[in-house]
């Protein structure tokens, strides 16, 4: 018999109904630790929380959670304004942060006149949405770290591109799975496997 929940999750879904998904310890604490594992988080990480913490993404993946469970600092904004992001990066010397593809095409366009010194970032992710790989490739060079994509379910499957993939994975693809027991499947429309490089649903 399985535990029960010990966290309610909000998300939009993929419907766009606004739903609250049940999570338990064990299942969680794998979530923010093996993410946390996979991102090279420690205690020297700083951890920039500029995405609502309600959300998995920012929360545990491997985010907050992940960083405090590895000893490093967080920071918590309530702005996303980049007048108060980017000086907060340079005193707080931030070393991850998550962003979303509209929020990653803002600091990119702000790099243009905002000048403080964000030399201690490592890694900056994208996820919640597909990120266009010309963006991807400004992020980079603007920012001059590691891009890591991230696509995943509030549910439980995790994808990330790898710190060390080859620049062309980490700009074309959203990466494969956290756990080495997920399963992806891509179909067509009658739930058939399509053979590699076709379109499908996954």
């Amino acid at each position: 018999m399985f535990p029960p929940p010990r966290l309610l999750l909000l998300s939009g879904g993929t419907t766009g109904t606004p739903k609250l998904i049940p999570r338990r310890h064990a299942d969680y604490s794998y979530n923010f630790s093996a993410s946390a594992e996979l991102c090279s988080i420690s205690q020297q990480s700083v951890y920039l929380a500029v995405l609502p913490v309600a959300h998995n993404f920012p929360l545990a993946c491997p985010g907050i959670l992940g960083t405090l469970a590895c000893g490093g600092k967080v920071v918590l904004t309530d702005s996303a304004s980049c007048d108060e992001v980017m000086p907060l990066i340079a005193q707080e010397g931030v070393t991850h942060v998550a962003l979303v593809p509209a929020l990653a095409q803002l600091w990119v366009q702000a790099r243009e006149w905002e000048d403080s010194d964000l030399s201690s970032l490592r890694v900056i992710q994208a996820g919640g949405a597909r990120l266009d790989p010309t963006l991807a490739e400004q992020v980079i060079a603007t920012f001059d770290c590691t891009l890591q994509q991230v696509f995943g379910m509030a549910e439980g499957l995790l994808c990330f591109t790898r710190l060390d993939d080859p620049h062309t994975t980490i700009l074309h693809s959203q990466g494969r799975p956290l756990s080495p027991l997920d399963e992806i499947r891509i179909v067509d429309q009658d739930e058939n496997d399509v053979a590699p490089a076709k379109q499908g649903n996954c």
